[in-house]
């Protein structure tokens, strides 16, 4: 929810598969709605919310991507995703349940 649409429309501009709560009708979901959606779609969580990386520590699901840069703008938080995005999947490929972006 806290991650900005902009993000996800750069995500699927480079070739990913990407989509925003809103636009899925999870605008109002729990975040176990979330989590059980991801999973049934194989699908990665990036979010800024701790607790998702607390339920990919102790269940089966979904690996997290953990967006912990603070208050920043888009632009800044773009840029950095973009940067570590190929070693955070790489991260994700070899078995890592969470990554953190800090």
């Amino acid at each position: 929810m806290h991650i900005p649409p902009k993000l996800v429309r750069a995500l699927k501009e480079s070739g990913h598969e990407a989509d925003h709560c809103y636009a899925i009708g999870l605008a109002a979901a729990t975040d176990m709605d979330v989590w059980n959606y991801a999973s049934q779609h194989d699908a990665l969580i990036v979010t800024k919310d701790a607790d998702f990386a607390a339920l990919a520590s102790a269940r089966t699901g979904p690996a997290v991507i953990h967006v912990r840069l603070g208050n920043s703008s888009n632009k800044a938080l773009m840029t950095r995703f973009f940067a570590e995005l190929p070693e955070i999947l790489k991260l994700i490929d070899l078995g890592h349940r969470v990554v953190a972006l800090d």
